[in-house]
C-alpha cells in the first residue's frame, strides 16, 4: 500500500510538470534570457574520513549542469554549450586537506601523487565545468562534509554555486544545487565492528592478503563499478560480498549507507512512506540479484518498470535514470532531482534551486521558465500544458460596512468610489491599471486587492516570495469579488495551479490569508472566507465574527500597516474627523468620518493584527 501511495504521488507530481509561474521584474535569474540548472549525479556521495587503515570510497563528487536559452512565442528554447561556460565553487568550503587525511595516503591507495585539495581526476573545489555533448560536467570534486568554519560537525548538504557565462564573459545566470557528501560509512560507528583493524583481520586467512599492509583499498581485490576497478579474478564484487556477508545480520541500509545522521534517502518517495527495500529488495535480495548477473551501480530499479510508473515515464533504453535525457534534451535529473533525492525532498536545501527558479519546491514544472510563454502543445511524457488563465471565485465580508446580513454600498450609492483601483501607493505599491469608465452597478462596496500565492507546502510556506499574481477587483454587497464588469469572477493571467493560497487586502481593514489552499472546481478555484475563523491564518487574532454565522475582516487599520493601534486613531481618524468622501478614516465606509468609526469599529478592534504570512 505504501508503494502504491508513493507511486501515485509521484505520478501526480509529474502530471503537474507544465504548471507555470508569474514573476515580478528585477530578478535576473527569473527574467533573463538564460536558465541554468545544476545537479549532483547521485543523492549522496560518501567517502572515508580516515584512510590510514582501509578505504571504501575516496572524496569524489560528480556534478552536471545545463544552460537553456529561453524561447519566445515564436522560438523554442535551446540547450546550449558552444560559446558558453559554467564555473563551480562551494561557498564556505574552500579546502579539504586537514579535514581528511586522504592526501597522506593517495599514492598507497591509488598510485598517484596529488596536489593538495585536488581529487583523483584533477578537479579541485573550484573550477570550470567541461562541456560534454549538451551539458557541462565535472567529475571527482574532492569535497568533504566539513565546512571551513566547522571541522567537527558534518554538513552533508552544502550548497554549490554554479555560474554561467557567454563567450564575452558576461554573467548569464547562477544557481545553487546541493553537493551532497558524507563520511558516515558506518562499519565502526554503527557498533557492528570494533575497529577497521578488526575488519581487516577477518581477511587474515585469505591467501596473499596481509591485513597489516595498510592502507588497503577494498576495491583493489573486490571489483567496484563505482570506482571502475576490475578486482581480483574469482572474488565477488564489493557490492556482492558486502550484501552477502551481512544479509543474515541486518536489513537496515543505514548500517552501512549514510546514515542515521545523514539520512541520505530523503525524497518524495521517502515522504510517502516508501523504504529502500520497496525498490531494491532486502539485503539478501540485493546480493542474490548480483549473483544472478545484475551489475551493481550499472543496473538499478527502473522508473519505467510496469509496477512503477510505466513505459510513458521510462528512462532512455539501456540507461539509468541519472544518465537519461527527456524533454528538449534535458536530463531527467534536471527537472526531477537526483536518485534518492527526487524532488521535493524533506531536506530544505535540496529544494533551494527549484524554489529560486520557479518560486516553489518540487519538480521543475513551470513551462514558461524555459519556453518564455506557456506552450500549447504536449510536453514531457505527453502532458498538456495548463490554461494560461486562473479564475478565482472568492467571498468575504468587511467589518465596517456590514449591516447584519450583507454590506452597505454607501460609497457607490453616493458616487464616492474611485473609477481606478486605489492600491498604487504605499504600502501596497500595486501597479495594476484596473479602471472603469463607470461603475458597473450600485451593489459595489469597495475595491479590494487580491494576490495569489503558490506553494507545495502548507499556508506557512506560502510566503511573499511565492506571489504569482495580483489583481484589484470589486467587492459586492453579498461578499462576492467580481471583475471589472461587476459580474464575472476574477481572472488572473497566470496558468492554473493546484496549491494556491489567496491574500485579501483592503485600504482600512486588516488583510487576511487563506488557511488552506483554494478549492479547484472545474475550471476555477473557490474559497469562502466568511464561514468561520478557521478559514484564515491566525483566526480571530486578526479577524472578526460579524454575526452568528458570518466572519469578516477587522476594520480600523487606517494606515494599512497590519496593526489596529493608536496611530490609526490619532494620525488617520482624528485628522479626517468631520470630513466626508472616500477616506481611510471612514472605518464603517458610510462616507462620513465621525464618532461611529472610532467607537463602533476602531475601539473594539484595537490590538488586532494581520496574520498574513510574510
Amino acid at each position: 500500500m505504501k508503494t502504491q501511495i508513493a507511486l501515485l504521488l509521484l505520478v501526480i507530481t509529474t502530471i503537474l510538470l507544465f504548471e507555470s509561474f508569474n514573476y515580478t521584474e528585477g530578478d535576473s535569474t527569473k527574467t533573463g534570457e538564460y536558465v541554468l540548472i545544476g545537479w549532483n549525479d547521485l543523492g549522496m556521495h560518501c567517502a572515508n574520513k580516515d584512510f590510514s587503515k582501509m578505504a571504501v570510497l575516496p572524496p569524489y563528487n560528480n556534478l552536471k549542469s545545463q544552460i537553456i536559452k529561453r524561447g519566445t512565442a515564436s522560438t523554442l528554447p535551446e540547450v546550449v554549450t558552444i560559446g558558453y561556460s559554467v564555473t563551480y565553487e562551494i561557498p564556505g568550503n574552500t579546502y579539504s586537506v586537514g579535514k581528511t587525511n586522504f592526501w597522506d595516503y593517495e599514492f598507497d591507495l591509488f598510485g598517484v601523487n596529488l596536489p593538495d585539495n585536488i581529487g583523483l581526476t584533477g578537479a579541485g573545489l573550484t573550477g570550470n565545468m567541461v562541456a560534454v555533448d549538451n551539458h557541462f560536467a565535472v567529475e571527482g570534486v574532492p569535497i568533504t562534509p566539513f565546512t571551513d568554519n566547522n571541522l567537527v560537525t558534518e554538513d552533508p548538504y552544502q550548497l554549490l554555486l554554479l555560474t554561467a557565462y557567454d563567450a564575452q564573459n558576461n554573467l548569464l545566470a547562477t544557481t545553487q544545487p546541493v553537493i551532497p557528501v558524507s563520511n558516515e560509512i558506518n562499519c565502526v560507528s554503527s557498533g557492528c565492528h570494533s575497529s577497521e583493524t578488526n575488519i581487516l583481520n577477518q581477511h587474515s586467512d585469505d591467501g596473499g592478503f596481509d591485513p597489516n599492509n595498510t592502507p588497503i583499498l577494498c576495491a583493489e581485490c573486490h571489483s567496484s563499478n563505482a570506482l571502475g576497478t576490475p578486482g581480483t579474478p574469482g572474488l565477488g564484487s564489493f557490492s556482492e560480498v558486502i550484501h552477502e556477508k551481512h544479509k543474515e545480520l541486518t536489513n537496515d541500509c543505514y548500517k552501512c549507507h549514510p546514515g542515521p545522521n545523514t539520512q541520505c534517502y530523503r525524497d518524495v518517495m521517502h515522504a510517502a512512506g516508501m523504504v529502500c527495500q520497496d525498490c531494491h529488495g532486502s539485503v539478501a535480495q540485493v546480493a542474490q540479484s548480483i549473483q544472478d548477473g545484475r551489475e551493481p551501480w550499472l543496473q538499478e530499479p527502473s522508473c519505467g518498470s510496469t509496477n512503477c510508473h510505466g513505459a510513458n515515464f521510462a528512462e532512455e533504453p539501456g540507461k539509468l535514470f541519472r544518465n537519461s535525457k527527456g524533454h528538449g534534451g534535458l536530463y531527467c535529473s534536471a527537472c526531477h532531482g537526483s536518485p534518492h533525492a527526487i524532488l521535493p525532498t524533506v531536506n530544505d536545501r535540496d529544494n533551494v534551486q527549484n524554489i529560486a527558479l520557479q518560486g516553489f519546491e518540487g519538480t521543475l514544472r513551470r513551462c514558461e521558465l524555459c519556453h518564455g510563454v506557456v506552450p500549447t502543445g504536449p510536453g514531457p511524457h505527453g502532458i498538456m500544458p495548463p490554461s494560461p488563465v486562473t479564475k478565482a471565485d472568492l467571498k468575504l465580508f468587511l467589518d465596517g460596512p456590514f449591516n447584519g446580513t450583507q454590506m452597505n454600498n454607501t460609497l457607490a450609492a453616493y458616487s464616492q468610489l474611485p473609477l481606478s483601483q486605489p492600491y498604487n501607493n504605499p504600502p501596497w505599491n500595486y501597479s495594476g491599471i484596473e479602471n472603469v469608465p463607470n461603475l458597473p452597478g450600485q451593489n459595489i462596496v469597495d475595491w479590494v486587492l487580491i494576490e495569489l500565492r503558490e506553494s507545495n507546502g502548507d499556508a506557512f510556506s506560502a510566503t511573499e516570495d511565492k506571489v504569482i499574481a495580483r489583481r484589484a477587483g470589486f467587492l459586492m454587497t453579498d461578499g462576492s469579488v467580481k471583475d471589472l464588469n461587476g459580474t464575472n469572477i476574477l481572472e488572473f493571467p497566470v496558468p492554473s495551479y493546484t496549491n494556491l493560497y489567496a491574500v485579501i487586502r483592503h485600504r482600512n481593514h486588516l488583510g487576511i490569508m487563506t488557511a488552506v489552499p483554494l478549492t479547484k472546481i472545474s475550471d476555477y478555484y473557490s474559497y469562502d472566507f466568511s464561514t468561520g475563523s478557521d478559514k484564515v491564518i491566525g483566526g480571530l487574532e486578526g479577524y472578526n465574527q460579524l454575526s452568528a454565522n458570518i466572519f469578516g475582516m477587522a476594520g480600523g487599520d487606517g494606515d494599512a500597516n497590519g496593526l489596529i493601534e493608536l496611530s490609526d486613531l490619532l494620525d488617520i481618524w482624528a485628522l479626517q474627523a468631520g470630513s466626508s468622501g472616500y477616506l481611510d478614516g471612514d472605518y464603517n465606509m458610510d462616507i462620513q468620518v465621525e464618532n461611529n468609526d472610532k467607537n463602533i469599529i476602531w475601539f473594539p478592534n484595537q490590538g488586532k493584527t494581520s496574520m498574513i504570512i510574510q
